[in-house]
C-alpha cells in the first residue's frame, strides 16, 4: 500500500505543479501509475494485497492532483511531502531487509 501510494501521491503532486492546467491529464497519470504499482507490489503476496494495493493507488491517483492544487504555490510543501515519501521507502525496505 505504501508503494502504490506513494508513486500515485508524488507523480500526481509533481504533475499538477509542472502543468498546473492540465488536471485530466495529472489525474489520468496518477491514477495509472497508482494502479499498476499496486498491482505489482501486490502481486508479491497474494490476491487481497493484489486488490488493496490497486484500490489505494487508484485513491491516492485521484487526490494527488487535488492536493497539488491546493498547494500549488509552495514548492516547501512539494519537498515535504517527497522527503515523507521517500522516508517511507527506506524504512518499508529495511523492515524487508531485517525479516
Amino acid at each position: 500500500m505504501v508503494a502504490a501510494a506513494g508513486l500515485a501521491l508524488g507523480t500526481g503532486l509533481i504533475f499538477i505543479n509542472l502543468n498546473p492546467l492540465h488536471f485530466l491529464e495529472a489525474a489520468l497519470l496518477s491514477v495509472i501509475i497508482g494502479g499498476l504499482s499496486g498491482i505489482l507490489f501486490g502481486n508479491l503476496f497474494n490476491y487481497k494485497t493484489i486488490l488493496t494495493g490497486y484500490l489505494i493507488g487508484l485513491i491516492m491517483g485521484f487526490t494527488a492532483p487535488m492536493a497539488g492544487t491546493a498547494a500549488s504555490e509552495g514548492i516547501w510543501y512539494l519537498l515535504t511531502i517527497e522527503i515523507i515519501i521517500i522516508s517511507c521507502f527506506c524504512i518499508a525496505a529495511f523492515t524487508i531487509y531485517k525479516a
